[in-house]
């Protein structure tokens, strides 16, 4: 699984060397009121007890908007509006290529900081979409959008971005997870969403279902990838096109969301 799964921002930790002695330099430190009213009023510290409660904060802020949705649509919008505010290129991680580089960063920053106002809100050039359902063992769901045409064939930087989060059944035996089952997503591109039905037919009680060979040409390529984010039951890819694709495809899309038996 992804873990972390979400970061925040926690102060740093800085050491320096002086005269052979290792100190802490306070400059990275998170500045906050001293519980102790004994001591000096303002009190200097770092770590992960900060960065749990500013994202805490932000699922109490989630749950209050939306007092009457469960843990998941929370967890949900935390991940919709996770991001990176810098990400490090393959120097920075001292790898080959780019794509390394990535995989490198989701093991230590997860899916990013969250931001409210992001996983809650759609804007003029942004749509948050959510649906919260039921599925059954071994079944599929699949959702089509139109989206508009210039958005795959204008120049610019657009996003996909799909986050999946469920409650899986658990396994009395460990195995390779707890998890009894495993929902997996799919995006397409430029085909009929009842052809999709009719590829994928009644899942078998097997742990995997490829994608039908057939179709996939018409995949959408997320990252991270199945085998990556499969895993978890807290999920999240996006696919970034940064320029018009070089072969016209259809603006409607389709998700393909399966629950399969382990």
């Amino acid at each position: 699984m992804i873990n972390p799964e979400l970061v925040e921002y926690g102060g740093n930790l800085i050491l320096y060397e002086e005269f052979g002695r290792i100190l802490d330099d306070k400059g990275g430190k998170i500045a906050l009121l001293n519980n102790s009213v004994t001591q000096n009023i303002i009190k200097l510290d770092c770590g992960t007890s900060y960065s749990a409660s500013k994202l805490a904060h932000i699922a109490g802020k989630i749950a209050n908007k939306y007092p009457h949705k469960s843990a998941n649509f929370i967890k949900n919008l935390l991940l919709i509006g996770a991001g990176y505010p810098y990400e490090p290129n393959k120097d920075f991680y001292e790898t080959n290529d780019n794509k390394k580089a990535k995989i490198e960063h989701l093991k230590i920053c997860g899916y990013g900081l969250s931001n409210y106002d992001k996983g809650i809100n759609s804007y003029k050039n942004r749509a948050v979409l959510w649906d919260e359902n039921s599925i059954g063992i071994n079944q599929i769901k699949i959702y089509s959008l139109k989206l508009p045409e210039i958005f795959f064939s204008e120049k610019g930087r657009k996003t996909i971005t799909v986050t999946l989060t469920f409650n899986p059944e658990t396994r009395s035996t460990r195995g390779d997870s707890y998890l009894g089952n495993r929902m997996e997503f799919h995006v397409f591109h430029s085909i009929n969403p009842i052809v999709l039905t009719e590829k994928y037919g009644i899942i078998s009680n097997a742990e995997k279902v490829n994608v039908p060979e057939d179709l996939k040409k018409f995949e959408i390529q997320f990252f991270p990838g199945p085998n990556t984010r499969n895993p978890g039951c807290h999920q999240k890819a996006w696919r970034i096109f940064k320029q018009g694709p070089k072969k016209i495809i259809s603006s409607t899309i389709s998700l393909v969301l399966l629950n399969i038996n382990k």
